[in-house]
C-alpha cells in the first residue's frame, strides 16, 4: 500500500480465515482508535493477550506459532498506512470542489447542465477531450450544501480521458451480469456507482462513497463498508464460476467523515483489501494516479 491507495500486500492477501477472525475480534474489542487519539491504534502482543483474557480466550495461541506476531506487525502495518499515507490524501470539500474544477479545467471540453421538468438542475454533462461524455450528477444536499458530486465528477472524468473514446458505465443503472450468447449465467445483487466495458460482462467496477456535507455520522458509512464486502464476496462467487477476472474498486472521499469519524471503517477497509474482498481503495485525491494506472492493466 503506497500514496494513500488502498492496495494488498502480497503477504497479508496468504493470510488463512483463523489471522482474520483474530483481527476482527482483537480491533473490535480494543477499538481501532483510542478514544480522543487523532489515530488508528496499533496493538503489542502484550495488550493482545490481555484483550483475549478479557473475552474468555486462551492468550497462549498466540505464543504456540508466529500468530501473534503476524497479528502485531498487521496492526502496525495497518496503523502506519492510514496514519501517516491515506488520511493525508483524504480531502475537506473545498478541496474537492477545487480539484474538480482543475481536472474540469484541464480535461473538459464542454459542460451543459441537464434539468428535470420541473426545472431543477440535477446534473452536469461533459463533453470529455479524447473520450466520451459523462455524467456528474448533483448530490442530495440541499440550500448552499447543494453541489456536483466532486469525486464521482473527478472518476467519471479521469476514466473517459484514459479510456480515449472506448466505452464505460459512468452510472450503470442495471445490475452487473454475466451472459453466455445472451443466456444469463449470474448477476449480482445490485448495481455499482461503474463499469467497464459495461455492466454485462464486466472487465472491472467500482463503487464510490463521498460524505463531504454530511454533519452527523449515521448509518451511510458502515453500511458503505458492508456493502462492499456483499459485492466481495459475489465477485468472488462469479469469478470462481466463470473463470474470468473482474476487478472490484471503492474510491472514498471526506476527511471529516472518513477519518475524524470514521476511522474504524478505514481500518475495515483496510482488511477488506488485504483479504481479497475489493481489489484497491482509493483515497480523494489519489484518484489522480490511481485511474491511469489501472485502466493501463485492463
Amino acid at each position: 500500500m503506497s500514496g494513500g491507495i488502498v492496495r494488498a500486500s502480497d503477504y497479508w492477501r496468504q493470510q488463512d480465515e483463523q489471522f482474520w477472525a483474530y483481527v476482527r475480534v482483537l480491533s473490535e474489542k480494543r477499538g481501532y482508535a483510542k478514544r480522543g487519539a487523532d489515530s488508528v491504534a496499533a496493538y503489542s502482543l502484550a495488550e493482545c493477550k490481555v484483550t483475549l483474557g478479557e473475552l474468555d480466550r486462551d492468550p497462549a495461541v498466540l505464543d504456540e506459532t508466529d500468530l501473534g506476531a503476524r497479528l502485531v506487525d498487521y496492526f502496525a502495518y495497518r496503523a502506519h498506512e492510514l496514519n501517516d499515507v491515506a488520511r493525508k490524501k483524504l480531502l475537506e470539500a473545498n478541496e474537492a470542489k477545487e480539484l474538480f474544477n482543475n481536472i474540469v479545467d484541464k480535461y473538459c471540453t464542454t459542460a451543459t447542465e441537464l434539468h428535470n421538468n420541473k426545472g431543477v438542475l440535477v446534473a452536469v454533462e461533459y463533453g470529455v477531450r479524447g473520450g466520451v461524455n459523462v455524467r456528474v450528477p448533483m448530490n442530495k444536499q440541499k440550500g448552499v450544501k447543494r453541489e456536483l458530486s466532486f469525486l464521482t465528477g473527478m472518476v467519471n472524468i479521469l476514466f473517459s480521458y484514459e479510456l480515449q473514446g472506448q466505452p464505460f458505465e459512468d452510472d450503470p443503472r442495471r445490475l452487473p451480469v454475466i451472459d453466455r450468447e445472451g443466456e444469463l449465467f449470474a448477476a449480482m445483487s445490485r448495481r455499482l456507482d461503474g463499469a467497464y466495458p459495461s455492466s454485462v460482462n464486466p472487465r472491472a467496477l467500482w463503487e464510490i462513497k463521498e460524505y463531504y456535507y454530511i454533519t452527523t455520522f449515521g448509518s451511510k458509512i458502515s453500511d458503505a463498508v458492508y456493502i462492499s464486502q456483499l459485492d466481495g464476496h459475489e465477485r468472488h462467487e462469479i469469478v470462481e464460476a466463470t473463470g474470468v477476472p473482474i476487478d472490484l474498486y471503492l474510491f472514498v472521499d471526506a476527511y471529516d467523515t472518513w477519518w475524524t469519524k470514521g476511522k474504524a471503517y478505514l481500518c475495515r477497509l483496510v482488511d477488506a483489501v488485504n483479504k481479497g474482498v475489493v481489489d484497491e481503495v482509493v483515497v480523494g485525491r489519489e484518484c489522480m494516479e490511481a485511474i491511469p494506472r489501472l485502466v493501463h492493466t485492463w
